[in-house]
C-alpha cells in the first residue's frame, strides 16, 4: 500500500481510539471527580479598650529627579486603640498614633545621620473599620496642617481591606480599594489599587497558629497641598507584594511584610514635572496587646 493510501487510514485509527477514550472519561466519575479543598474564613475580632502595639522596620531607598539616592533604616512604634464598636454596623473605629520615630540616613555625601524626632509623633489618626478592614469613616484632630509620616505618603498600613469572610484554600480573590489615609499625612493621601489574593500555609508565629495571606497589589495614589494658595501635587504608579499573618485565635495581625517599588511624578505649579522613586522593604510586628480588661486596672 502507498504511503499516501496508508495516512488516511492511520488517521482514521488515531481519531476512533481517541474518541473511545474521550466516550471513557465522560462516564468515569473519578475524571471529574472534585478535588478536595477546606474552607477558610479569615476576620478580625476587636475589643472596646484592646490597645495594640506594632513596631515598624523600614528600608527604604528614595531617589528625586534622578539624584543621590536617599538610604534610610527606620524604626518606628505606633499605637492602636479600639474607641469604640458601632452597636448596629458592629464597625470598629479606631485611633493610631506614632509613638516613637528612629531613622539613620545616608545620602552618599553624608551617612548615617541619626534622625530620633518628627513632627508626626503624637499626631492622631481615626479610621472605622469593618471586620474584613473596609474602611467606612477617616478623620484627624488637625485637618489643616499641611504634614507628612516619616514613611511617606503612600506607604502600606496595617489594617486593610481583606475582600473575604470565607473562600476555599486554594482559591485567589481579587479586591478593589479606593480609601484615603489618615495614617499616612494630612491633607489625606488617596489611594487607589487592586490586590490579588491567596492563602499560604499556616504559620505559627509569636506563639500563635497564623492563617497567612498572600498578594500582590498594583495601583495609583496622590497626594497633594495648598501652600500660599498654590496647589502641589505627588502622583505615584505602585506595584508591591506582600504576606500577612492573621491570629486564628486572637484575629488580629501579627505580623505584615510588603515590598513596594513606588514610581513618582511630582508636578509643579507651572505645569511641569520631574520624577521620583521610591523602594521600600517593611516589617509591622506585633509587640503588645493590652485587652480591654487589662487596660481598666
Amino acid at each position: 500500500m502507498k504511503i499516501s493510501n496508508f495516512l488516511p487510514f492511520l488517521l482514521f485509527c488515531l481519531l476512533l481510539n481517541f474518541s473511545d477514550l474521550h466516550s471513557q472519561d465522560l462516564i468515569d466519575p473519578e475524571f471529574y471527580a472534585p478535588i478536595e479543598q477546606d474552607t477558610i474564613c479569615v476576620e478580625y475580632e476587636l475589643l472596646v479598650g484592646d490597645t495594640l502595639l506594632y513596631r515598624i522596620d523600614s528600608y527604604d531607598s528614595i531617589i528625586i529627579n534622578f539624584g543621590r539616592p536617599l538610604l534610610k533604616r527606620r524604626k518606628e512604634i505606633i499605637e492602636i486603640v479600639v474607641d469604640s464598636v458601632g452597636e448596629e454596623s458592629g464597625n470598629y473605629h479606631l485611633t493610631q498614633t506614632m509613638i516613637s520615630t528612629k531613622s539613620v540616613e545616608s545620602n552618599g555625601e553624608e551617612n548615617n545621620i541619626e534622625r530620633n524626632s518628627h513632627p508626626w509623633v503624637g499626631q492622631k489618626a481615626f479610621y472605622e473599620i469593618d471586620s474584613f478592614g473596609k474602611r467606612y469613616s477617616f478623620s484627624t484632630t488637625d485637618s489643616n496642617t499641611y504634614i507628612l509620616s516619616p514613611s511617606g505618603a503612600f506607604a502600606p498600613v496595617i489594617f486593610f481591606d481583606l475582600g473575604i469572610n470565607c473562600e476555599l484554600e486554594k482559591n485567589s480573590w481579587i479586591v478593589r480599594v479606593n480609601d484615603e489615609l489618615p495614617e499616612n499625612g494630612v491633607p489625606f493621601p488617596l489611594t487607589n489599587y487592586t490586590s490579588l489574593f491567596n492563602f499560604r500555609d499556616d504559620i505559627d508565629t509569636l506563639g500563635e497558629s497564623c492563617n497567612r495571606l498572600e498578594f500582590v497589589r498594583t495601583g495609583a495614589s496622590s497626594y497633594s497641598y495648598y501652600n500660599n494658595d498654590i496647589r502641589y501635587r505627588t502622583t505615584n504608579a505602585t506595584n508591591g507584594f506582600g504576606i500577612i499573618d492573621i491570629g486564628k485565635e486572637s484575629k488580629i495581625p501579627l505580623h505584615f511584610y510588603f515590598v513596594d517599588e513606588q514610581k513618582l511624578t511630582f508636578h509643579k505649579p507651572s505645569g511641569k514635572t520631574f520624577p521620583g522613586e521610591h523602594f521600600l522593604n517593611v516589617n509591622f510586628t506585633l509587640i503588645e496587646r493590652k485587652r480591654k480588661e487589662l487596660a481598666n486596672k
